[in-house]
């Protein structure tokens, strides 16, 4: 499953922002970070997305990883930095002691 924008919810369920992703680049993973070069109080939003993406064939133009800084409200993504040279989808993202990890599919499903 894929999505073409991010949506930060409230507790209530309100939308408080809204991401929109550039045409034909979907997201297939998201996560929600602390670094230790950063303070503990600082959270980001790491999301894995995909360029081109067909499923069958599986198949894509690119992979990135796009990180968003979270306000301290917790209501406002803003962009930070986006790595683009992955050859894959990143299908699973996760912080493993304050550092992002990265999985990308690299069989044919």
């Amino acid at each position: 499953m894929s999505v073409h924008l991010l949506p930060v919810l409230s507790v209530q369920g309100r939308t408080l922002d809204l991401v929109h992703f550039d045409q034909n680049v979907a997201a297939f993973s998201v996560a929600v970070c602390t670094f230790t070069a950063r303070t503990e109080t600082e959270w980001y939003v790491v999301v894995g997305t995909a360029k081109d993406m067909t499923l069958l064939p599986r198949t894509c133009s690119g992979g990135a990883l796009v990180l968003f800084k979270l306000n301290p409200e917790g209501s406002k993504l803003e962009h930070v930095h986006t790595v683009s040279r992955l050859y894959n989808v990143p299908v699973c993202v996760m912080m493993i002691r304050h550092r992002c990890s990265c999985s990308r599919n690299s069989t044919a499903a």
